[in-house]
């Protein structure tokens, strides 16, 4: 079985693939090659940093950052800007990702940094990252269940 962290980042990719946000099905998990011209607006999802203080004898309260990188590009048709394309999908990804009980392995769930980067070279396309933080409990022993008692 996964572990938690690894649902969460699935569930993530599925529930913003069923959104029908701007980027439609183009939604990667930690995808390596380069997006296209014809593949954007786009959604990478990439686990980040997890860090776990102990709760109790058996319990552990973990923190997982999950980055959302969206890549635009300016669309030629309505004249939007990059950052006005990456906007809207922003704001369609955050929807999903905040909806109550969404994640149900999450005691909450919080975006905490977005950064606007342009890309060198061409300033008709960019990335913006954002950045959400799932904090949830597991078994001191066990990453891929949560506690039965606390």
């Amino acid at each position: 079985m996964p572990s938690i962290q690894d649902r969460i980042v699935s569930k993530a990719q599925a529930l913003i693939k069923a959104a029908g946000t701007p980027a439609a099905d183009r939604v990667f998990r930690s995808r390596t090659e380069a997006i296209t011209r014809d593949m954007t607006p786009a959604i990478v999802l990439r686990p980040s940093l997890e860090t776990t203080e102990r709760e109790s004898l058996a319990v552990d309260r973990n923190q997982f950052e999950l980055t959302v990188e969206i890549i635009a590009r300016e669309d030629t048709v309505t004249g939007d800007a990059w950052d006005q394309v990456a906007d809207l999908v922003k704001v369609a990804v955050h929807a999903v990702l905040a909806t109550e009980d969404a994640f149900p392995e999450a005691d909450r769930v919080q975006r905490f940094y977005v950064d606007w980067i342009e890309d060198e070279g061409d300033n008709t396309a960019g990335n913006c990252l954002v950045r959400y933080r799932f904090t949830y409990l597991c078994n001191t022993g066990d990453l891929t269940t949560g506690p039965t008692y606390y």
